[in-house]
């Protein structure tokens, strides 16, 4: 164990001392403890480890070289871990050694109310002693309880109340409900409070979860807002913050006029009318081990799972500039701790939500330490499955994922997400971005709503930062498929026109199904179409096979015309196919001009096509049941030559052809008969 933290740490001083001479572009995460059910706060111990709170109503500690996790006191028959409310917030006596109190915030069910409490226990080197209730709100709710607690420069302790369960009187100094409170470390008012006799500090608040004070003594704190502007304050004495007229910044009309009237102090940062990220932790950064983060606050968020750090003014009073980091790498991010040597840790609150997909992992919840990355690789980015095929039945809705994942040590950071088309296959909610790590996986959400008209085909695409300045994408294909038996034509028309006196088509079927099909009949709807196969209905196609039939029309019947033909099945719905034919004397008419396209006719050694466009064309000649016998792209002088024995052999017979050719200024069509 001596080994190990002695390697850990002469890591770690090897990062310190190199890390000035590059840039840090990113993070990468550290996995310290795993398997907690919520952890809310954290705080560095006077033992140098991690002490945490996990909402079911434990304090513990970890150690983050070795991962060794203990219990330091169990509160869970007290407490229930529900909606928002549990144990939540933790502090220590700035004299641990000598005054040895863990503070304590939670909220518990007590008879017919929610009560919160801030208490105040004394350590005694295992576990919490002797409770003392410093603070009682009663009754409380089951969510917008604050709850953060911090100790400011003077020794008082401030915590956070949200506006439940009087989100109207978060105005009234007589209530403390959507304030900000400050007390001594024994429970009294502080006499330089706002109001005599009075914990208020701050009105107007709707849900901080964040507090933290500065070395110069400014307090910021970080609050949820509601459906536009979460927020972070700078928090004054006695400052009014506008919740439940304003939401965010003064910039409606309504706004503006009570903003004026009341004196409100807008927030420094607001998330915009986009979207809210539901801000949780904040914490200062004071350290220079990293120095992209020196002098920047840092917030954590859990709708948007992510960490944000935030460039400070000079005189520290506003925030001038914000970024990104670890978008939806972890779940939802609950707090962040800065230790006294300048490591960064944070922690999810993963376990029990719904809807965050791909988390709640089966490990989850996690602290994780957050480690540097001072240059970016290339990703290089794969599909995980070229084709995903989904079977369903007619009126399903499937929620499903589409992962792409990392094939080397880079972090991807995916920018896009997008189905084409995007009617039966729809993306859900797809937020502003996503980081993975090395050969991690981001599963994309779908949303697939099948029809009656299977198969069906879309393609996903996820684009993602190159790290050179631009975007490269990767796709895969999506395919649905029913459960039950379902016989499908390949082509849905086919075309035909011939001078001979009949019209010869080949149908192709498959069995998309999962099941056996049984294709019991033909039908042709006008009856100039026939089935020629001599083997009987009716046929058993197995899933996944195919089959093929021969079908022939009569000039006898019409001249030009065209025929739907559907094979009668037993599976979700019958295969229809179009015939269309025309029957001709000769190629005459089929040329510009009124000239003969084929000379000699009818062709023996030597197909000789005139009239053809000057350039680069392309010929393809097609047997009696059309199929493509042969292809080929040559220059034309006007005139092409093709010997007969290029295609006759891949066709196996003599007879009629057709030969189709492409050019600049359109196609031209020919028909004629080889004979030996």
């Amino acid at each position: 164990m001596i080994q190990t933290r002695t390697t850990f740490s002469l890591l770690l001083a090897f990062i310190f001392l190199t890390a000035p001479a590059l840039a840090q572009v990113d993070f990468t995460g550290r996995i310290v403890a795993e398997n907690l059910s919520i952890p809310w706060d954290m705080l560095e111990g006077p033992d140098g480890k991690i002490w945490f709170t996990e909402r079911v109503g434990l304090v513990s500690r970890v150690d983050p070289e070795t991962k060794v996790v203990d219990t330091l006191f169990d509160m869970r028959k007290g407490i229930l871990n529900l909606v928002e409310v549990g144990l939540l917030s933790m502090i220590l006596h700035p004299d641990f050694a000598d005054t040895p109190y863990v503070y304590l915030s939670y909220v518990f069910r007590d008879t017919d109310a929610w009560v919160k409490h801030v208490s105040r226990y004394r350590y005694d080197g295992k576990t919490l002693v002797d409770e003392k209730v410093l603070y009682e709100l009663r009754p409380a709710e089951l969510w917008h309880q604050g709850c953060r607690m911090t100790i400011l420069p003077d020794r008082t302790l401030m915590f956070t109340n949200g506006d439940q369960p009087a989100p109207d009187s978060t105005y009234t100094p007589t209530s403390e409900i959507g304030k900000i409170l400050r007390i001594h470390l024994d429970g009294t008012i502080p006499s330089d409070n706002p109001y005599p006799s009075n914990r208020v500090w701050s009105r107007g608040h709707r849900n901080p979860q964040g507090l933290c004070v500065l070395p110069n003594g400014l307090v910021f704190s970080s609050e949820h807002g509601d459906k536009i502007e979460d927020e972070i304050n700078l928090i004054r004495k006695d400052g009014n913050y506008g919740w439940p007229k304003v939401e965010g910044m003064c910039d409606t009309p309504e706004e503006l006029e009570f903003c004026a009237d009341n004196n409100v102090v807008q927030p420094v940062w607001s998330s915009g009318y986009v979207q809210t990220y539901a801000p949780a932790g904040l914490e200062y950064y004071g350290h220079t081990r990293y120095p992209a983060l020196t002098g920047k606050l840092i917030s954590t968020h859990l709708k948007s799972s992510r960490i944000m750090t935030h460039t400070l003014s000079d005189d520290q009073e506003r925030i001038i500039d914000t970024r990104y980091h670890v978008q939806y790498r972890y779940g939802r991010i609950r707090d962040v701790l800065v230790m006294r040597d300048g490591r960064v840790f944070i922690c999810t609150g993963n376990k029990g939500y719904k809807n965050i997909e791909p988390f709640p992992k089966a490990t989850d919840d996690h602290i994780i330490e957050l480690l540097p990355v001072w240059e970016h690789g290339k990703p290089i980015v794969k599909a995980q499955f070229d084709t995903i095929i989904y079977r369903t039945n007619v009126g399903d809705t499937v929620r499903t994922f589409v992962p792409f994942c990392g094939t080397n040590d880079a972090a991807v950071n995916y920018l896009r997400f997008q189905t084409n088309p995007g009617n039966l296959f729809q993306e859900r909610h797809w937020q502003d971005a996503a980081t993975t790590e090395g050969q991690a996986c981001w599963p994309f959400r779908v949303l697939y709503v099948p029809d009656t008209a299977y198969p069906q085909y879309a393609t996903a695409t996820a684009w993602y930062d190159n790290r050179s300045g631009g975007t490269d994408s990767i796709t895969t294909v999506l395919i649905g498929l029913p459960y039950r038996p379902m016989v499908h034509a390949l082509k849905s028309s086919l075309e035909c026109t011939s001078i001979s006196d009949t019209c010869a088509f080949v149908i192709e079927l498959e069995n998309i199904g999962d099941t056996a099909a049984q294709i019991t009949g033909f039908v042709a709807e006008p009856a100039t179409a026939r089935l020629t196969d001599t083997r009987p209905l009716p046929l058993t196609l197995e899933p996944g096979r195919r089959v093929t039939f021969n079908v022939v029309v009569d000039s006898s019947d019409a001249s030009t015309g065209e025929t739907a033909v559907r094979f009668v099945t037993n599976g979700l719905q019958d295969p229809h196919i179009l015939l269309q034919y025309s029957f001709v004397s000769d190629t005459t008419s089929l040329n510009p001009g009124g000239l003969r396209g084929v000379a000699p006719f009818p062709v023996q050694r030597e197909l000789i096509i005139h009239n053809v466009p000057q350039g680069v064309v392309t010929l393809v000649v097609y047997d009696v049941q059309g199929r493509a016998v042969f292809t080929t792209t040559l220059q034309s002088t006007g005139t092409i030559r093709i010997p007969t024995n290029e295609f006759i052999s891949t066709a196996d017979q003599y007879g009629a052809f057709a030969a189709e050719v492409v050019g600049s200024t359109g196609i031209q069509r020919h028909f004629f008969i080889v004979v030996q």
